[in-house]
């Protein structure tokens, strides 16, 4: 199943993140995917909403190595902008797949 993209509320605090778009893909574990823009000059492409066994999480998009291990392509640098980052995307998921339900 495919919806319209849906960009993520505003937040009150300034962030890198200006705008979320998520892509409801129910497909096995993958719930959506997501496009992010960073500080109004770069989206970040092929974010992923997985249902894990303890609930939703961000996935970063990934390459297979040589030795057949996977290696994020590109991730935040530290855990404040990894949380805030799945916060983002996950709030945006949660409104679409409601928006979506209605």
């Amino acid at each position: 199943m495919v919806t319209q993209l849906q960009e993520a509320p505003k937040s009150s605090t300034k962030s890198a993140f200006d705008q979320v778009r998520v892509q409801i893909i129910e497909k096995d574990s993958l719930r959506a995917l997501a496009t992010v823009k960073v500080h109004d000059a770069i989206y970040l492409t092929g974010l992923r909403v997985i249902e894990g066994k303890n609930g939703l999480f961000l996935s970063m998009p990934n390459r297979k190595t040589k030795d057949g291990e996977y290696q994020d392509v590109y991730f935040p640098a530290n855990k404040a902008t990894r949380d805030e980052l799945q916060r983002l995307v996950l709030e945006a998921y949660q409104a679409e797949a409601t928006r979506a339900q209605a």
